[in-house]
């Protein structure tokens, strides 16, 4: 008989992509379509644009995985990510900074190739060789283990280890008999404070790549930044537009969810060996087997928007379509229902119980990723408690200026002097706090986000385009945030046409 032990810590999988151990990743990991992008050797550089908990690293190590068992030519993949790779320059020269990440990178490269080439006597190879040990890539040889014996008074000799001078050169000229090199960096734009220097580092990043894939045919980049960091470089550099047909956008879909949270739960049956006893209850059509997998957990459908709806659309919801979130509220609602002696994890009994705890650390992780661009933001947010969920842009901006502005000294490191309502705004779209939401005559609406729209908010001639403002349903019950008809914030919400907010200072 089929047994799920919603208390088991491994039943969704760990967070955090890069921390899990391979067997449980492999059992559950999720290869989307950007993957084959990413392992497509005739695809010079790669680009993934996503937020933090989109699936940046899952899809990094799937691609990685994908390419390291299917390698020909001894082809290999290494990795790193921005802090650890980024290069000591001062100053906003752009061209410096492309030359100093270009020999960061190649550096990189030329280490790793080092720590394979084992004994090597042509110039490049043990220059290489050199390099790799002193980066601490590979055992010291048995060579510089014996000259380093051999230093002493008797016998006075000296080894000097010096890197390769031109690392892309090296690299080139080994290459004729070399495998490919796939180098996946993560991270590139941690700690942006959309300061000019921060723009100039990492817009040179890209440049460096793009220069690098002309000059060593055997390079490939698979890379990953945020949307928002992104579409700041985009505008303010001209040769980022050369690099938009390298992109793709992490994108979570209802639909993904229901596969990211069916393949979680199927790994697990896997993984203790019950698979057999279920198999002839599995249904042969690939839409219901995702929904029976799901069905084995949680309790399936749901009342949602005045609807029953399939557990994985409120799920998606509540998480913000970001992967990393949903399996946190997954775990903690298991937690929930374990405890409380519950076969399958409830919506209302579970997942609901959880979302202040679960909205309170949503709101750190936006604190610590942005701190570094408004070191107020804390307070920025907390100006919205028991305030509404949604809002027209005249109350908003009024809100910011009464409850924030005039009590929060609100300043932005790389931003004007002045800090003003549109800026805190603005601010706030940005980092994905708020969002904009377009009506329509039928009865629907969409949600626009700062990638899809960057000029909202900013723009003189159209400050929104006949958007109002959305706080994403994830902070509303941390926050205690009401509905736009001034009642108290109900779980499960409707949809529904903003009002006029009046707010009082």
């Amino acid at each position: 008989m089929l047994k799920i032990r919603l208390s088991d810590e491994d039943l969704f999988g760990n967070e955090a992509a890069e921390d899990e151990r391979q067997d449980v990743f492999d059992a559950y990991a999720y290869s989307r379509s950007e993957v084959d992008r990413f392992c497509d050797d005739a695809r010079p550089i790669q680009i993934v644009r996503a937020y933090k908990g989109e699936g940046k690293s899952a899809l990094m190590r799937i691609a990685k995985s994908r390419i390291d068992a299917t390698r020909t030519n001894e082809a290999f993949s290494i990795d790193s990510n921005g802090p650890a790779l980024s290069p000591d320059v001062e100053g906003t020269d752009f061209a410096k900074w492309v030359r100093a990440w270009m020999t960061s990178i190649m550096t990189l490269a030329a280490g790793e190739i080092g720590a394979r080439i084992g004994f090597a006597w042509k110039d490049d190879a043990i220059a290489l060789v050199e390099l790799a040990e002193q980066n601490g890539l590979r055992a010291r040889n048995l060579v510089s283990t014996i000259v380093d014996r051999l230093k002493s008074s008797a016998v006075p000799l000296e080894r000097t280890r010096q890197p390769p001078a031109d690392p892309a050169k090296t690299i080139k000229r080994w290459q004729k008999n070399a495998p490919d090199v796939w180098v996946f960096i993560d991270d590139i734009d941690r700690n942006f404070d959309g300061s000019k220097r921060d723009e100039v580092r990492v817009a040179a990043f890209f440049e460096a790549c793009r220069t690098l894939i002309r000059q060593v045919d055997s390079v490939r980049f698979r890379l990953a930044v945020r949307p928002n960091t992104w579409t700041t470089i985009k505008r303010g550099f001209e040769g980022m537009s050369h690099l938009e047909q390298y992109l793709c956008d992490l994108k979570w879909s209802e639909h993904d969810m229901l596969v990211l949270l069916s393949k979680r739960i199927e790994g697990y049956v896997r993984r203790t060996n019950q698979l057999e006893t279920i198999v002839r209850a599995m249904p042969i059509d690939d839409e219901q087997r995702l929904r029976f997998f799901v069905g084995l957990a949680f309790q399936t459908p749901v009342e949602w928007s005045g609807r029953e709806r399939p557990i994985h659309v409120p799920l998606d919801t509540l998480s913000m379509h970001r992967p990393r979130w949903l399996v946190e509220l997954c775990r903690v609602s298991s937690r929930h229902a374990a405890k409380r002696g519950a076969e399958k994890i409830e919506l209302a009994a579970d997942v609901f119980s959880q979302l202040d705890a679960f909205g309170d650390r949503r709101l750190d992780d936006t604190v610590a990723e942005f701190k570094v661009q408004c070191p107020q933001i804390a307070e920025v947010l907390d100006g919205f408690r028991a305030q509404s969920e949604q809002y027209l842009t005249a109350d908003l901006l009024q809100l910011i200026e009464n409850r924030i502005l005039n009590h929060v000294p609100v300043r932005f490191p790389a931003g004007p002097q002045k800090v003003g309502h549109r800026d805190v705004a603005a601010f706030l779209f940005q980092i994905g706090f708020i969002y904009a939401r377009k009506d329509y005559d039928d009865g629907s609406y969409e949600h626009i986000g700062f990638a899809d729209q960057p000029s909202l908010l900013t723009s003189r001639s159209d400050t929104d385009s006949g958007c109002s403002w959305e706080i994403p349903p994830v902070f509303r019950q941390a926050l205690d945030l009401r509905t736009p008809e001034g009642f108290e914030r109900p779980v499960v919400s409707k949809k529904r046409k903003p009002k006029r907010v009046v707010v009082k200072s």
